[in-house]
């Protein structure tokens, strides 16, 4: 069975790191200038300029909203597979299912929230690693 993480959680991972490795860039656009240095520059442009808050950030709001976006999607598709659960009839299904559950349930309560509290305290290499861990 392939890793539960959705391909583009893994993408917005992928630039949250990104940001966290980017060297501070003083003028112009920092969203553009960051997302372009990635794969998949719409969906880490359109994922940060969302959010009000990215359009004046720094690289640290950047990394911060990232973040955050990724557990919403997350917390999401944990909620969508303990639905498809409740939902099916097929054991294998449902069997299939619960190992996702059992995937994303620590990357939800746990992972994410601590490296997103690390990131804000200044804990960017425990951030760093969180974020990793979460993408598996």
């Amino acid at each position: 069975m392939k890793h539960p993480i959705s391909l583009s959680s893994v993408s917005l991972l992928r630039c949250l790191l990104l940001l966290f490795l980017a060297p501070l860039i003083q003028c112009g656009d920092l969203i553009n200038k960051t997302c372009k240095k990635t794969p998949d520059y719409n969906l880490r442009v359109s994922s940060l300029q969302s959010n009000p808050k990215s359009l004046d950030a720094d690289v640290q709001g950047l990394a911060d909203t990232m973040a955050k976006i990724t557990l919403s999607n997350a917390t999401d598709t944990l909620s969508n597979i303990r639905k498809l659960v409740n939902q099916t009839e097929d054991p294998k299904l449902e069997q299939s299912l619960a190992y996702c559950a059992e995937v994303y349930i620590p990357v939800v309560q746990y992972i994410l929230p601590q490296a997103i509290n690390a990131l804000n305290m200044g804990g960017y290499g425990f951030a760093k690693y969180g974020m990793l861990d979460a993408a598996g």
